[in-house]
């Protein structure tokens, strides 16, 4: 029983997080890791700076993000963003 639970646990793919954020999530973490404040993005995207707010914390909180510096590390490893400018 614990083998064939084990064995179904490892056939599972493993499930990137970040492909299950909608697109506006997204577009906001990748605008916020490249140096943009909230009410900027908010701006940006057509939406209120607490909806920003609430949209950041729900990105960070799926991505087990705890800080800002954090959440640009994830950026650039996943190629968001980019030390070039």
């Amino acid at each position: 029983m614990i083998d064939d639970y084990l064995r179904r646990a490892r056939d599972l793919p493993s499930r990137d997080p970040y492909e299950g954020l909608p697109a506006r999530q997204k577009e906001l973490l990748r605008m916020v890791a490249d140096g943009s404040t909230v009410p900027q993005v908010a701006d940006s995207l057509g939406m209120s700076a607490k909806t920003a707010r609430s949209y950041l914390n729900n990105v960070m909180k799926r991505l087990a993000l705890h800080n800002r510096a954090e959440l640009v590390k994830y950026a650039i490893r996943k190629g968001l963003v980019s030390l070039k400018q």
